[in-house]
């Protein structure tokens, strides 16, 4: 009899499920809300933001956002970020020249997100009355960007912002108002500056620099067609490259088979221009040489006449 009863037991545990108890290890243990802090709370344009998270899975690379978009690929991170095994992580940013006021600052790991607010103050709040500079004008594309130029028309010469050389060497210190600049990015990015935002295409990009949102970018234009001494070059202005160097630097063969003779007085420097250097395309207000050749890796300006192809 006892058999019996055992064997109508051992069919109860088997069918009904909450007679049975359940190893502890097979309870899922309740997931603690990620949290991220930031500080300072308070920052000024240029200033170093310390952004910190819990509670994130572990291992994963984080992104973070400035304002927070969950729907954008944008990273405020200038570096790789990833959690450790608790899920923990630290990661810093250049706060940009946004509007004075509070923000909403995100991170997220792919699958879980937190978020938590900053307050940006801007010159009026004890910058100074300076002109901001280029690195903090530029801060929220700072991971994307490869380089910047603009040509000065007061002096005649080109300036240049490049993150990657020394400091002394970048004649850009700020982007003006009314400015044209052509952008280099390694990867699509947004621009946001004193709540401004400009898209940025992967490659060569040329906006103007406004004070409003008026602002607008666009892919470096190809050449118009007017009249000007020698053969107009329709083809675009960037994205070019040093194929050939003929008769010791009087003429430059780019990667697109447009021959260009260079001007007596810059045959100089072509001499030491070697293959495959990255080369910009623009006009020029000489007559005789009507556009000039920018090259972006040693920063030179040869003025050149296109010749054909």
């Amino acid at each position: 009899m006892a058999k019996f009863w055992a064997f109508i037991l051992a069919l109860a545990l088997l069918f009904v499920p909450s007679l049975r108890v359940l190893p502890t290890s097979s309870v899922s243990a309740q997931t603690t809300p990620p949290v991220i802090t930031v500080s300072p709370s308070v920052a000024k344009w240029g200033d170093i933001v310390t952004v910190q998270g819990v509670g994130f899975r572990g291992g994963a690379q984080i992104r973070g956002q400035m304002p927070w978009d969950p729907a954008s690929f944008t990273n405020i991170f200038q570096t790789a970020i990833y959690t450790d095994s608790t899920g923990f992580f630290m990661g810093f940013f250049v706060m940009p020249s946004l509007k004075n006021g509070v923000y909403s600052i995100g991170s997220t790991d792919g699958m879980f997100s937190a978020t938590a607010t900053i307050e940006v103050r801007g010159q009026d709040s004890g910058v100074g009355g300076g002109p901001v500079a280029t690195v903090v004008q530029l801060a929220s594309i700072a991971s994307q960007l490869v380089r910047v130029w603009a040509f000065d028309a007061g002096s005649q010469k080109w300036k240049l912002y490049d993150p990657s050389i020394p400091t002394g060497l970048n004649t850009l210190t700020h982007l003006e108002t009314g400015g044209g600049y052509f952008i280099l990015v390694r990867a699509p990015g947004t621009l946001v500056t004193g709540g401004i935002t400009i898209s940025l295409a992967q490659g060569w990009n040329l906006i103007g620099w406004l004070d409003s949102p008026q602002s607008q970018v666009a892919p470096a234009p190809s050449l118009p067609s007017t009249s000007i001494s020698g053969k107009v070059y329709l083809g675009y202005l960037d994205g070019h490259w040093v194929k050939d160097k003929l008769d010791n630097g009087k003429y430059i063969l780019l990667e697109d088979s447009s021959l260009w003779e260079i001007s007596t007085f810059d045959r100089f420097n072509s001499r030491f221009w070697f293959k495959f250097e990255d080369i910009l395309i623009v006009e020029n207000s000489s007559p005789l040489f009507p556009y000039k050749l920018i090259n972006l890796d040693q920063g030179e300006v040869l003025e050149a006449k296109y010749l054909g192809k």
